[in-house]
Formats: C-alpha cells, sequence, structure tokens
C-alpha cells in the first residue's frame, strides 16, 4: 500500500509520483510555483491574482479610514497562502 507523504492518507494515492501524494496534496509543486499577493495584517482573510485587485485596495484603505497603518502587500506561493488559511479573493482568483 502506498501512503502520501504529505497526510499518511492511502485514499486516492497517485503512486506514480514521487513523492506519493493524495488527491489533496496531487498539486502541491503547481502551488508551491503560482504567486500571488497577500497583506501581511493580522486581519487578512484572502489572497489575491493582482497586486492591484480592487477589493484588496479597498481593505487597504478601510485600514487607513479608520487611522490604522496598512499592512506591506507582498508577494508569496500559493502553497504558503493557503497555508496561512487564507481563502481566494472573490474579486480577482
Amino acid at each position: 500500500m502506498t501512503f502520501c507523504q504529505y497526510c499518511a492518507s492511502d485514499e486516492r494515492v497517485d503512486n506514480t509520483r514521487f513523492p506519493p501524494r493524495c488527491e489533496v496534496h496531487g498539486d502541491l509543486e503547481a502551488m508551491s510555483e503560482k504567486r500571488v499577493y497577500v497583506s501581511q495584517g493580522w486581519k487578512a482573510v484572502a489572497y489575491h491574482r493582482t497586486r492591484s485587485c480592487r477589493w484588496l485596495k479597498k481593505g487597504q484603505a478601510s485600514v487607513a479610514a479608520y487611522g490604522g497603518a496598512p499592512a506591506n502587500i507582498v508577494m508569496v506561493s500559493l502553497l504558503v497562502a493557503e497555508g496561512r488559511g487564507l481563502a481566494p479573493c472573490q474579486h480577482c482568483c
């Protein structure tokens, strides 16, 4: 029996790949190569396809309107963004 290297699942494992990966982790390489934009703020909830996303800018403006300093916008891998629990932006992704 083959197990996924990342979660030890034995369900729907593609053992033609090395290391073996389950269906959930099958696109791990692609996710680590794809780049997205995130705010470094502690209230960030989404990642964005572009730095110029209207909703990303709207969130930054909202922070400034309440007297805060908007956090930096940085480029990270999709894998890192999802690892932080961020969801795809409903506007640009």
